[in-house]
């Protein structure tokens, strides 16, 4: 009965050994894990630093193309207008031309006769 006894003893201390050795593999495996997800949160931090970055930085470069499109819309508005001006200014001085050599003319007849 002895025999029988170790046996037993013997095989409920390997099924005790392998109870153990599972559970250091699975506090191992755990552990690795629980690193694997630390070093996943330092990543998603610094990307989410680098996206916060970013958006500042769009930001900026965002309000630099509203202003300049502002200015720009001033020059499109006063070069417009300005050619506008230059365009009467050309009509009037051309009718005036006109108008003085129309005058000329008559004074020459009126003269001439």
């Amino acid at each position: 009965m002895k025999t029988n006894e170790m046996k037993k003893n013997l095989n409920l201390n390997d099924t005790m050994n392998s109870i153990i050795n599972t559970l250091k593999n699975l506090k191992i495996q755990r552990e690795k894990i629980s690193q694997e997800l630390e070093e996943g949160y330092l990543v998603r931090e610094k990307i989410q630093q680098q996206l916060n970055l970013y958006g500042e930085q769009l930001q900026k470069v965002t309000d630099d193309l509203e202003q300049k499109q502002t200015v720009l819309n001033i020059y499109d508005k006063i070069l417009n207008e300005s050619n506008d001006a230059y365009s009467k200014i050309v009509k009037s001085t051309q009718a005036l031309y006109n108008m003085v050599k129309s005058e000329e003319k008559k004074f020459i007849n009126n003269n001439n006769q």
